[in-house]
């Protein structure tokens, strides 16, 4: 049996990240200076921190220089308009979304047009990052292959997706140093229930407790603030649907392993097609309001312009 690969002591710390994390102080201090151009209800509060209610993603395009440059510029207008809220992945374009946003908030920064701590940086990890068609060969050499790591092949789940402790390890240290930044501020664990297609719900929900013992670390090393679950379905559909996750034992969970109760943050996308996970109908939404998450809901606004 092979022992345990601690890929938290891989090297890709980066000697020039960008210290410090969002804070109160911080995003109250963005809002009051972007107010007067925003609706009266734009910003909001969410925990300690204040978020703009429209946040900018990084997700689809071409992994090349051209879009490398659309997306940090696009990143850079957000924030000079009054956006905060800043979304991206490991696996967004193949790491070069984080790599973007990295570049943006750089610019940002040395262009004094914002601090660090008004920012509210957003990523994800558990999406292979690596081009298809050689996506599983690359898995396999970089996780499954050295002879001290426990990752093995069942552990991707549909070719793609992977929460291994020892990977989402790696992953969040790619992260870090693909934003060249200290802290994350939101690391969301990205579409975990893919894993239940391959596994019993008991065996999904100890994997969930060792991520969020990874999680957990990393708050007290500090590599990120918060952390929670990024998904499409799983807390939308019924508890009698095979992807679904029960989001108050997830909740339970992630208390137990930090020891005390630590504010969490969930997101889902609102969409009319599929139905409001916050709506009445949603089995879950009752758990939602009972433990207070933090709701942020994604969806493009090319959604609403297609609707009109």
């Amino acid at each position: 049996m092979k022992e345990g690969l601690n890929l938290m002591s891989v090297s890709l710390e980066n000697s020039n990240a960008i210290a410090g994390r969002a804070t109160a102080e911080g995003t109250r201090r963005y809002r009051e200076r972007h107010n007067k151009n925003c609706a009266a209800d734009h910003f909001r509060e969410t925990g300690s921190l204040v978020a703009s209610s429209i946040g900018i993603g990084t997700y689809l395009g071409e992994p090349d220089e051209y879009t490398d440059t659309l997306v940090a510029s696009a990143v850079v207008e957000s924030v000079r308009r009054g956006t905060n809220l800043i979304d991206s992945a490991i696996n967004y374009r193949y790491q070069y979304g984080e790599r973007s946003v990295g570049k943006a908030i750089r610019r940002l920064l040395e262009s004094g047009e914002a601090s660090r701590d008004e920012l509210i940086i957003c990523t994800k990890g558990g999406v292979v990052p690596h081009p298809t068609p050689n996506h599983v060969e690359w898995f396999y050499q970089q996780y499954v292959e050295p002879n001290n790591s426990t990752v093995s092949m069942a552990d991707l789940a549909a070719e793609r997706y992977c929460i291994h402790p020892e990977y989402i390890q790696d992953q969040l240290n790619r992260s870090l140093a693909n934003l060249g930044i200290e802290t994350i501020d939101v690391y969301y664990l990205h579409n975990p229930e893919k894993l239940l297609s391959k596994v019993e719900p008991d065996t999904f929900y100890h994997r969930l407790r060792e991520v969020f013992e990874v999680f957990e670390k990393a708050v007290l090393a500090g590599k990120i603030a918060n952390y929670g679950l990024a998904t499409w379905n799983a807390f939308r559909v019924p508890p009698t649907e095979r992807n679904h996750i029960d989001l108050a034992r997830a909740k339970s969970i992630a208390r137990e392993v930090a020891g005390k109760q630590r504010g969490s943050v969930s997101v889902y996308p609102a969409s009319f097609e599929y139905g409001d996970a916050g709506s009445g109908a949603n089995p879950n939404s009752n758990h939602q309001r009972r433990t207070s998450l933090s709701i942020g809901s994604c969806r493009s606004l090319r959604h609403f312009r297609d609707r009109q």
